[in-house]
């Protein structure tokens, strides 16, 4: 019995070793090994916003065997955008074969340009129709370029009128898809405007793609400036991504509103001196603005050597190029010298909108010189009032002498 079962065993084995002869080597061997080698863009870079074609070379490196019914397959996500077929059949591979297969693709628009991932999968099948598959990881490096503009997004004050100092607030946009360095920004203007020196210059550095700085600048308008809108250029300067210097402007537009402005000049005061109190000065308010100015209050600020009751005078509308007269109370300090002096005249109003506004208006007055009848018989009527009567008092006496001795 042992000896048939021996025969059996043997039999088997024999059998065995036949039917590993008649099969294929291939068959024998370790699976198929497939690898991307290589790939290339077809049109020489992948661009943001741009169609592409990736082109994928693939080769089988197990000489051994052979890789059957190859399907490649590109699984990408963000930035990239399939224009085609996703899968391609391919050659069959054997003993270190090589193949392409490519792949019509476009990068988003919206996208910043990098280095980005994708893969490629690969499956094929042995000669006994065993089921493999290979993945690859590749990188692509998608090309950008910077794009800054620029723009006005805040102004303060945010009305701006003649005769004010405004800070404007300027958003500074990369809308393109690589990063821009070493960012500059600088504003000049033409008469009337004038850009600060100090706030003509902001620095914003690095600037990522799809993102955005705000840089102030200091802009004043001269008190004689007409309403109008004047341009502003703003220069930016800037690295792309070929490290080279970039320059770009921009027109910027500054609006200067409406706005009544004033001026004042004597309009028949009595002559000052000092050391008088009550008097009366009179002044013709003229509006040299460009709007009506309604609601108008006008005070004199007092300023040594002048001193005011503090009053307020009224005038219900004044138009551009118009006057009105105002009369206004002062005292005058008598250590005054003479000389001419500057006052200023605070003047509250109100625009067409009800808007309230205020404005300053310079006013002179000039203290004169006393003669030397009025130091002596007008300032001083007083002493010559009492030593009149201290005449007539002595007259009276001697008359009544002169009566009783009679």
């Amino acid at each position: 019995m042992k000896v048939i079962h021996m025969k059996k065993q043997i039999l088997l084995i024999m059998a065995l070793a036949l039917l590993l002869i008649a099969l294929p080597a291939e068959a024998t061997t370790i699976r198929p090994n497939l690898l991307v080698t290589n790939f290339k863009i077809k049109e020489g870079a992948a661009q943001v916003g741009k169609d592409f074609t990736l082109s994928v070379t693939l080769q089988n490196i197990e000489p051994q065997a052979c890789a059957y019914r190859v399907v490649a397959t590109v699984s990408a996500g963000f930035p990239f955008i399939q224009r085609g077929v996703s899968t391609v059949e391919a050659a069959d591979l054997c003993k270190g074969a090589v193949t392409s297969v490519d792949f019509p693709m476009r990068i988003d628009p919206t996208a910043v340009g990098g280095t980005y991932q994708l893969t490629i999968n690969s499956n094929y099948e042995t000669v006994t129709n065993a089921p493999f598959s290979s993945s690859n990881v590749i990188n692509i490096f998608v090309e950008g370029t910077p794009d800054i503009n620029a723009y006005i997004i805040n102004s303060d004050p945010i009305d701006t009128y003649a005769g004010d100092t405004a800070t404007i607030t300027v958003n500074v946009e990369n809308d393109g898809s690589f990063p821009a360095q070493a960012v500059k920004m600088e504003l000049s203007a033409n008469t009337p405007l004038e850009v600060k020196w100090a706030k003509s210059f902001s620095s914003i550095g690095m600037l990522d793609a799809k993102a955005s700085k705000t840089a102030d600048f200091s802009v004043e308008i001269p008190k004689n400036a007409k309403a109008d809108k004047y341009p502003m250029k703003l220069t930016a300067t800037y690295l792309d991504e070929k490290m080279q210097e970039q320059t770009k402007e921009y027109t910027l537009m500054f609006t200067v509103k409406k706005k009544a402005l004033f001026d004042t000049s004597e309009a028949g005061s009595e002559t000052l001196y000092a050391d008088k109190a009550g008097m009366h000065v009179k002044l013709t308010m003229t509006n040299t603005g460009s709007d009506t100015a309604y609601k108008l209050k006008a005070k004199l600020l007092p300023q040594y050597p002048f001193s005011t009751d503090g009053s307020v005078r009224y005038v219900d509308a004044l138009a551009p190029g118009k006057s009105a007269t105002i009369e206004m109370l002062m005292d005058i300090d008598k250590s005054a010298t003479p000389g001419t002096y500057g006052l200023d005249i605070l003047v509250d109003y109100e625009d067409a909108q009800g808007k309230s506004m205020q404005d300053t208006a310079k006013a002179s007055f000039t203290i004169e010189s006393k003669s030397l009848l009025r130091a002596v018989l007008i300032d001083y009527w007083f002493v010559w009032l009492i030593i009149i009567l201290v005449g007539v008092v002595i007259i009276r006496k001697k008359m009544g002498g002169k009566r009783k001795k009679e």
